[in-house]
């Protein structure tokens, strides 16, 4: 029994150590990409046998996400629902996950996250060219229009 045991153990010991070696040497330099989406900087990196196509493709579902869910990207449903001015938008079902899970954490926050702070923010315009701190007036004008228990 000691012996098999022992057989076994040098056995699994050979292979790990072996798989180790196999995939330790042939390590690849990591291939990276570098895009501008969704407001910001996306990187994406690949540490292991590189194939572009998985870079591309992660950039292909970053570039559907910004053109559904963007408030600057003219035509996205975020971007008709904020310009609705509180009338109903049919969007996609992803945008609606998106919605419902976003107004959880709004709950959960009790509106320290809103997803409606978009009247707020835009006036930074921090995506401008002149990005500037708005003046009170401005702010207080559209927080009216902030207030998550209003998304129906």
């Amino acid at each position: 029994m000691k012996k098999k045991f022992g057989r076994l153990l040098r056995s699994v010991t050979v292979m790990a150590a072996g798989l180790f070696f196999i995939t330790g040497c042939g390590k690849t330099e990591p291939v990276s990409k570098t895009e501008f989406m969704l407001d910001t900087v996306c990187a994406v990196t690949i540490y292991d046998k590189a194939d572009e196509k998985i870079i591309d493709e992660a950039f292909k579902i970053g570039k559907d996400y910004e053109n559904l869910f963007s408030a600057t990207v003219e035509g996205s449903d975020i971007y008709r629902i904020n310009e609705a001015k509180g009338e109903p938008v049919k969007v996609d079902k992803d945008t609606i996950e998106l919605i419902r899970t976003a107004l959880k954490y709004s709950e959960l926050t009790d509106g320290a996250f809103d997803i409606t702070i978009y009247p707020v923010s835009r006036l930074w315009d921090f995506t401008g060219e002149n990005p500037k701190v708005p003046d009170d007036t401005a702010i207080k004008e559209a927080l009216k229009h902030v207030d998550y228990k209003n998304v129906r």
